[in-house]
């Protein structure tokens, strides 16, 4: 696992860094500390605190902290209403969202090795200057190697409407490795590329986000998807 991590970092540097300026091709670097809590046996809340980087990780994009609750009627579905404040260097954005988780576990011998969520949500971004409105899906894939590790996959899309743009506006895909310290902490990093329609072209970036999850309470009835906010 160290070797696959530093071959990781390493072709993240070479890209970052080899280019002079951006222009289709960007390199991204986010971090995240996100904490969860279980308030019930049905609902739970988060808090996420992430730091981005753009411009080949060179230029501060934006700090944003989101809150979100979860309610679980069931073992199979999330009710998500969030809030996103998200400061960036010239103004602040507020971005409430409302999503819909489905979630899918099976395996073999009991064990549930597999998970399947897909996230379906509406957001609209707030600044002073105007309101923009946005429906995402996202698939989010994991499998359990052992106790310790395991690996996922994630893809997904955006579809923009506002008075400057209307469309599919994002596409991302990528895959992702965790390891679980213990039941109260898992470290992950994803790798993902990204494809961004700016109406007269698309561009492109690598977005490698390194996250670290803190659980405080683990008496939630039902199991909670493996899913992170990009």
């Amino acid at each position: 696992m160290k070797k696959h991590l530093l071959l990781i970092f390493f072709l993240y540097t070479v890209i970052s860094f080899a280019q002079e300026e951006v222009d289709e091709w960007d390199s991204w670097f986010m971090q995240s500390v996100k904490v969860n809590v279980d308030g019930g046996e049905d609902w739970r809340y988060s808090f996420d605190l992430q730091w981005r980087a753009k411009n080949n990780s060179r230029t501060l994009d934006r700090v944003l902290l989101e809150g979100a609750y979860y309610y679980s009627p069931n073992k199979k579905w999330d009710i998500v209403p969030d809030l996103r404040i998200s400061k960036e260097p010239t103004e602040i954005e507020y971005r409430p969202g409302l999503g819909v988780v489905r979630k899918m576990y099976w395996g073999t011998d009991g064990v549930m090795r597999n998970s399947l969520s897909h996230q379906v949500k509406y957001q609209a971004d707030i600044n002073p200057t105007d309101v923009q409105h946005g429906l995402r899906y996202i698939l989010f894939y994991n499998y359990v190697v052992n106790p310790k590790f395991f690996v996922g996959g994630v893809a997904g899309g955006f579809y923009r409407w506002s008075d400057a743009f209307n469309g599919v506006q994002f596409v991302r895909t990528g895959f992702s490795g965790s390891y679980v310290f213990n039941e109260y902490n898992t470290v992950t990093l994803l790798n993902a590329i990204g494809f961004e329609n700016r109406g007269d072209q698309w561009t492109y970036s690598y977005n490698l986000l390194l996250g670290l999850t803190i659980r405080i309470k683990r008496d939630y009835k039902f199991r909670e998807p493996e899913i992170f906010s990009f």
